[in-house]
């Protein structure tokens, strides 16, 4: 008697053609598609005559609001896919998780919210000396209301979805693979690339003030990616730290965006550039505080990956 018996063998399934070149390349596939879907969400704005001047036409709206198909076309497009991709339904459900992830404790949307005024408030003191200080000070008060706001909806309409791929998905299997430290790095300069379509619409205030060159685009991308650097490190840190959470990222990337324009409407003079040296310096002290792990736990990564596709085996009982 011949008895067929179904079993299934613990071996990764791998797809042929396009699928299994994305499964055995996921980071590089995710910011292919990445970037493809940010420049088509720019397009209609880049053709028009704010951008390349192909069409003679002007949106009667601020530029700004590009920011959210193109984020949404780009980021979040590329992560749902290359999580499917890589990790079927399962891997498709985790990032969706990480994307909405909000029970964790308050104290962390305190931080998220507060890390980037108290750092932007320090550095206009410790680069700008007592006056301006007591002018932020002075008017901090009358500005909480004004930047909660500005935070939650700029949260809530863009950078949860700019943050959604990069934090959602390529930082878990970048940490996993190369640590905490050296996969916020690499997210860095990918980072600071987002932000090339927006240099070719000056309306969009990115990257160095001036004519628009090859030079300039450079030195734009150059401070771009200094930039994202300690910014990364502190998201990276505050994702692990709740259970791999993308709400809590994008809460402290709005709060950053929010800060900045709070304090240059008190302090005229203040740049930029004096919050990065609090972000440097607040990533430094985590990095060494934390021994470079930045709240990552391998074991809990491990606990969030999908299950390897299983194949199917049929194995012939002959007596």
């Amino acid at each position: 008697m011949a008895i067929t018996i179904n079993r299934s063998q613990t071996e990764t399934v791998s797809s042929g053609g396009i699928k299994g070149l994305m499964q055995r390349r996921p980071i590089t596939s995710f910011f292919v598609l990445m970037f493809a879907g940010l420049w088509l969400g720019y397009l209609p704005l880049l053709l028009t005559s704010q951008g390349f001047g192909v069409i003679p036409f002007t949106f009667p709206f601020p530029a700004q609001l590009w920011n959210i198909p193109a984020s949404l076309a780009g980021p979040l497009v590329a992560g749902l896919v290359m999580s499917w991709v890589v990790g079927g339904k399962q891997g498709r459900h985790e990032f969706v998780k990480r994307l909405f992830r909000f029970r964790f404790g308050p104290q962390w949307y305190l931080v998220a919210l507060a890390v980037a005024p108290v750092l932007g408030i320090l550095s206009v003191l410790v680069a700008m000396g007592v006056a301006p200080f007591g002018i932020v000070m002075s008017q901090a008060a009358g500005s909480i209301v004004s930047y909660l706001i500005s935070a939650v909806l700029f949260a809530v309409l863009i950078n949860l979805w700019e943050e959604s791929g990069q934090i959602g998905f390529a930082l878990p299997i970048l940490q996993r693979r190369h640590g905490a430290v050296l996969a916020s790095l690499i997210i860095a300069p990918m980072w600071a690339l987002m932000h090339m379509p927006a240099l070719f619409v000056p309306e969009m205030g990115v990257g160095v003030s001036g004519p628009l060159t090859l030079e300039g685009i450079m030195l734009s991308l150059a401070v771009l990616t200094a930039f994202a650097i300690p910014v990364r490190l502190l998201a990276t840190w505050l994702f692990n730290s709740v259970g791999q959470s993308v709400i809590v990222v994008a809460l402290f990337h709005a709060a950053m965006n929010a800060v900045q324009g709070e304090i240059t409407k008190l302090v005229p003079d203040y740049s930029p550039f004096y919050l990065l040296g609090g972000f440097a310096v607040a990533a430094f002290v985590l990095i060494a505080i934390t021994r470079g792990k930045l709240g990552y736990k391998a074991e809990q990564e491990q606990a969030t990956q999908p299950a390897p596709a299983m194949r199917p085996s049929v194995v012939t009982v002959v007596r």
